[in-house]
């Protein structure tokens, strides 16, 4: 969870790797402000989720007009994931065509010509045709009604559940901020939750897209049980593997360690010392012509030798 790609310069309108904001008093029923044809943003690597805040950078020329013609009219725009984000300069054929109605919240105008924008998640819509493509995308919509929950038994014990497994994953997992469990606490609404979990799990773009295009509450929530198990256990076993491999350095250095203090006190003890008994007994085997067998018989016995305490009785043997 919480993982988003922000590297290559070249990779503009797309989402800013921190921790998305949530929105706690953002509306869901009411857009009769929203005009009727919306300015569109493609997003290259993300899904824009209804509640979520984040701050996306604005580079192609495009997407910057749409921006700034918002920005002086409702402050309303779409903001729709592209199918391929390698694509510089999408079609419409190359936009799916559910997004989320979004408001800008700030545009900050940066040195090279970008810009970044804060963006609030508001409600889903649906692209019914787009009026224009250039010099902004432009399109005609219908707001998708917000999914209705039922408060029946099955459904709390499923966002229970859905609850419960998000927590264990904030536990586990070593770079979500423990603040995310306090999110978690805070949140009332069912689909707003599940739409948080969505957003910040570490999913590709496609089944992000397809959670946020997910109208039945049932087929969603099962949906968001499922990805979340898998992740808890990747985590899992990712951990497991990362402790296995700690260990085994640890004891790796703890074995130098231990070897180079048993090096030392030998050195200490001068030309009476047990290395140098050791030294003769090798020097005396460079001369021997034996068989294999015997060689590695003998290498075994002076590094079993090397390691043992002068002080034992079965040293002097």
């Amino acid at each position: 969870m919480f993982d988003k790609l922000f590297s290559d310069h070249h990779l503009f309108d797309q989402e800013i790797d921190i921790l998305p904001i949530v929105s706690l008093d953002y509306a869901d029923d009411n857009y009769e402000d929203v005009p009727p044809v919306l300015p569109i943003v493609p997003l290259r690597n993300s899904v824009l989720f209804p509640g979520i805040v984040i701050p996306i950078t604005v580079g192609r020329e495009k997407s910057l007009r749409a921006v700034h013609e918002a920005e002086g009219q409702s402050k309303y725009i779409g903001v729709i994931t592209q199918r391929d984000r390698d694509v510089e300069h999408p079609h419409i054929d190359d936009l799916y065509n559910v997004g989320t109605l979004a408001k800008i919240i700030k545009v900050i105008r940066l040195p090279d010509g970008n810009s970044t924008v804060i963006l609030q998640g508001q409600t889903r819509f649906q692209v019914r045709k787009f009026v224009s493509t250039d010099p902004v995308f432009n399109a005609e919509y219908e707001i998708i009604p917000a999914v209705k929950i039922k408060g029946t038994d099955k459904n709390k014990a499923i966002m229970g559940a859905i609850r419960d497994l998000a927590q264990d994953i904030i536990e586990i997992s070593p770079h979500i901020p423990k603040e995310a469990s306090v999110l978690l606490k805070n949140m009332d609404r069912p689909a707003f939750l599940i739409d948080f979990i969505s957003s910040n799990m570490e999913l590709e773009v496609i089944e992000k897209q397809t959670l946020l295009e997910m109208n039945k509450f049932s087929k969603k929530s099962d949906k968001v049980l499922q990805l979340l198990s898998r992740e808890k256990q990747l985590l899992e076993i990712k951990n497991q593997i990362h402790n296995k491999v700690k260990v085994d350095i640890e004891k790796q250095q703890r074995d130098y360690f231990l070897n180079q203090q048993l090096k030392t006190i030998q050195d200490e003890l001068g030309s009476d010392g047990p290395n140098d008994e050791i030294s003769i007994f090798r020097e005396k085997a460079a001369k021997k012509d034996w068989p294999e067998s015997a060689k590695k018989t003998f290498q075994k016995e002076v590094k079993k030798l090397e390691r043992m305490n002068p002080a034992a009785a079965e040293f002097s043997v």
